[in-house]
């Protein structure tokens, strides 16, 4: 009941002032509907959160329990021209800096048998600390099949336990 009470609220507050709910507002309403459980609240902040840097959205995915952000998330950072910068591989840690490493290498690597050649790099100016992108429809993240790089995604992050039958 105080959820939907809260969510209008919030809609009757934005539509008086007929202005969107900036990113880090969104943030910090993620923030509050998890720690109190608003499960509607929480759902429109992720929502409006789609856009979001995909290391954002990694940081912010495992400090919300967002699972639903990281294959997506990875898959960006696999697709695009550039590493990742030293800045961003402090914000997700040396392990996830690793598979995703591991991840973009066997991305370009299913195209160097010839099927298809990768992107050059280009140089990435600095990013800030919140960025609202199109990262998902940017041209240069989609260089690849979607497809190739959700399965190598899936193997690199999230691999199926061996059978033990065999």
């Amino acid at each position: 009941m105080l959820d939907g009470t809260l969510l209008h609220y919030l809609d009757v507050d934005r539509r008086m002032h007929n202005t969107p709910i900036s990113g880090n507002h969104l943030i910090n309403l993620l923030s509050i509907s998890t720690r109190f459980d608003f499960e509607q609240i929480r759902q429109r902040a992720i929502s409006g959160l789609d856009l979001l840097d995909p290391i954002e959205k990694i940081v912010l995915a495992v400090k919300y329990d967002i699972p639903q952000w990281f294959a997506p998330a990875y898959a960006a950072l696999c697709q695009r021209p550039n590493p990742l910068e030293e800045w961003e591989a402090r914000k997700i840690g040396w392990t996830k800096t690793v598979l995703v490493a591991r991840a973009r290498e066997a991305v370009r690597e299913s195209y160097r048998d010839g099927r298809r050649s990768p992107p050059l790099l280009t140089p990435s100016p600095p990013t800030p600390i919140l960025v609202l992108s199109d990262a998902p429809t940017h041209p240069f993240y989609q260089p690849y099949s979607p497809s190739r790089v959700a399965r190598i995604v899936n193997e690199v992050f999230f691999p199926r336990p061996a059978d033990p039958g065999l």
